[in-house]
């Protein structure tokens, strides 16, 4: 990686402590009261992992069970459950119905602590009609409107249709951008492109990423038709999330079933349909095996209803119904990998509702198992409760690697498996597992030539390093690295830097109970990114890696734009920081946070980037900063028209500060908007944050 070496000396001293700062573990998005834990394990190729959702007679989930509740067996013969968590998630979504309150805006800053569900939305465009593609959107839209909380995260793949890529993320206005694109162009897969992980050298990655393209290739030269072109595919999806241990890992499938009757397959004397049959019947096994290893459940989802029905009966009475033959395989799918097929019903809401719930909460057990041959076979595992009158609803087993795929696997194990930097920035969801927790926030903040600059803020909980006394001098030496992903897959600015802590007692103590901040300036171009940031820090080597979303505006044209905001506060002060922002030097009164909780009496300054390039004639633009309480009063407002010079692309920029002290405790919004004398266009940047 470029800028790999450089060391910076910090000896952190600070002017003053000053109370009432929220320390790094207190999140920007807030925790549940009872949030999951990730079964500790060791990395083995014959670590088998279930997921067990246990209900009552009424069927509601049961909770307080313990490891010795659970009885497990595979092919009849008990295994000892060697890792055991509970997940039990708030169902904090919208629903069928809209709450009396406005909705709150999404968080700016991303954390690595994946705490809610995982989600990978799959449209395919193989199975479906093109003429089906409004309806797809609009139910697609139901889904990530009302049913995605705010910290799941998800991601889009289109199958026989172009995709721009499909990193994971928590924005539902990105998963909606997406969705809106279906149809731009036909039949150009990405996935491949798309998983191969960043190249750093590492001989895992590539064997990784050589494996996922070569299935992608195999499966163009072998597809017979489009059910097998997108079986193929959904292998490499579910494949892709095998390295995400200790969640249940969904994919949620929007497809109208294969048009293939499998059964062709029975030997008859038609020999191409037996043909076609059988290599569907193949892929679709292919698909099952690797979801079953990976432990990923696949839901499948009509979305054109019970119109698929009503139109196929409406000309053909004699013929098989779809339930009977473009549906079976999807319900087969769903069955052999614990999920649930949505079929042939219009009660989307009703059905979504339960799909989160059984995404919500589960208990996660996971054993080794006695085979350890590449034979493909199939090994039975059966998950019962001790206690009597409960139900377990699991996977009923998996496909052992055949001597086929067992390269991928390796490979794809190995690369989980690595917790260099590289390897960290490659994984297709943030870590938090490793030792560190992070957040991060981002914002282009100035114009330079033809590209932005973007203030980059990291946080690291100071628990999570590992100082060596030196003689009263406490040592820890913290790499970071981050490269921008843009939405071709293609990674760009690939930076790390290494930072020597050598701190006096005082500041030692201070990065324990708050923190430690990261901050650095990156050159983007316009256009969306996914950021991805990794530090680990030495001697423990304990890691993590944090992924956010970007939009970098292009503030060379006329139009009037503007970035995300930046924030500080005067509390921000308490984190010793690392790194410098040239862009925002001597504007903010002190370093970029990504903390979104204050206290009562401290002061928020807020930064923007505003910029509108119309030299037609002088102009004013108006900005307006406003903070309203969760039930939308508005509790505090200041704006005033600026000349359009005062705010431009290469002026300091407009700052606000807010004080806090007449605010009760509670959750707020902040709101910067802006409008041009000119034109009546609004632009307008939101940012939730508490205050306590």
């Amino acid at each position: 990686m470029a800028g790999r070496g450089l060391v910076t000396a910090v000896a952190c001293a600070l002017a003053g402590v000053i109370t009432g700062a929220a320390p790094l573990g207190t999140l920007s998005r807030q925790r549940p009261a009872q949030t999951p834990s990730t079964p500790t394990f060791r990395a083995a190729a014959n670590y088998v992992e279930i997921d067990a959702i246990v209900t009552d007679k009424s069927g509601q989930f049961v909770r307080g069970l313990t490891r010795d509740d659970f009885e497990i067996t595979e092919d009849k013969t008990p295994q000892d459950v060697a890792a055991f968590s509970v997940v039990d998630l708030p169902m904090n979504v919208a629903g069928p119905t809209k709450s009396a309150a406005p909705p709150r805006a999404p968080s700016d800053v991303a954390s690595n602590a994946v705490e809610g569900r995982v989600y990978m939305i799959v449209l395919d465009y193989f199975n479906l009609p093109p003429e089906e593609t409004p309806r797809v959107q609009r139910v697609l839209r139901q889904f990530i409107l009302n049913y995605l909380g705010p910290n799941d995260l998800a991601a889009v793949v289109h199958l026989g249709h172009f995709s721009k890529g499909f990193e994971f993320t928590s924005d539902k206005q990105r998963l909606l951008a997406l969705v809106n694109a279906l149809g731009e162009q036909p039949n150009a897969d990405q996935l491949a492109a798309d998983a191969t992980p960043v190249q750093t050298g590492g001989r895992g990655d590539s064997d990784f990423g050589d494996a996922l393209a070569g299935m992608v290739s195999a499966s163009e030269l072998f597809a017979a038709d489009d059910a097998q072109r997108a079986a193929q595919t959904l292998a490499i999806a579910a494949q892709y999330l095998a390295g995400l241990r200790g969640r249940r890992k969904s994919i949620v499938l929007f497809s109208g079933g294969s048009a293939t009757d499998v059964h062709q397959a029975v030997p008859n004397t038609n020999v191409t349909a037996e043909i076609a049959a059988a290599q569907v019947l193949g892929a679709e096994r292919e698909m099952i095996s690797a979801a079953t290893r990976a432990n990923v459940n696949i839901s499948p989802i009509d979305p054109r209803g019970l119109s698929a029905i009503d139109a196929f009966a409406s000309f053909n009475f004699a013929a098989p119904r779809p339930d009977q033959i473009q549906w079976e395989s999807l319900r087969t799918i769903a069955n052999e990998t614990g999920g649930r097929a949505l079929l042939g019903t219009n009660k989307f809401d009703e059905l979504f509702q339960q799909f989160v719930q059984d995404n919500s909460a589960y208990y996660v057990l996971g054993y080794y198992s006695p085979n350890a041959k590449q034979d493909g076979q199939f090994h039975a595992i059966s998950v019962k409760v001790r206690r009597p009158g409960l139900e377990v609803s699991a996977r009923k087993g998996y496909y052992a690697a055949s001597s086929k795929d067992s390269k991928m696997v390796a490979a794809m194990a190995d690369a989980w498996a690595k917790t260099d930097l590289g390897s960290l920035l490659a994984r297709s969801l943030p870590t938090g597992d490793l030792g560190l927790e992070m957040r991060a926030s981002a914002a282009a903040v100035k114009h330079v030539g033809s590209n932005a600059a973007v203030a980059l803020t990291l946080e690291v909980n100071g628990r999570g390093l590992s100082f060596e006394n030196r003689n009263r001098v406490f040592a820890d030496d913290v790499e970071v690295a981050y490269s921008a992903i843009s939405d071709d897959g293609k990674a760009l600015t690939k930076h790390s830097e290494q930072t020597a802590l050598r701190l006096q007692p005082a500041t030692h103590d201070a990065v324990v109970a708050h923190g430690w901040r990261y901050q650095t300036q990156v050159e983007l171009a316009p256009g969306h990114y996914q950021l991805r940031v990794a530090a680990r820090e030495q001697p423990a080597g304990h890691a993590g890696s944090v992924f956010l979303d970007i939009d970098v505006p292009d503030f060379s044209k006329p139009a009037l734009v503007m970035a995300g905001l930046v924030l500080s506060a005067m509390t921000a002060r308490v984190v010793p920081t690392a790194g410098t922002v040239p862009a925002l030097a001597g504007i903010l009164p002190g370093p970029p946070t990504t903390a979104r909780e204050f206290s009562v009496g401290d002061t928020l300054a807020v930064f923007a980037r505003i910029s509108e390039n119309n030299p037609s004639r002088p102009h004013t633009i108006d900005i307006t900063t406003t903070v309203r309480a969760a039930d939308g009063k508005e509790m505090f407002k200041v704006g005033k028209p600026h000349d359009a010079g005062e705010v431009g692309a290469d002026a300091p920029g407009y700052l606000a500060l807010i004080p806090l002290g007449r605010l009760p405790a509670g959750a707020y919004t902040l709101t910067v908007s802006t409008t041009s004398s000119i034109d009546t266009y609004v632009v307008s940047r939101d940012v939730p944050f508490q205050i306590r």
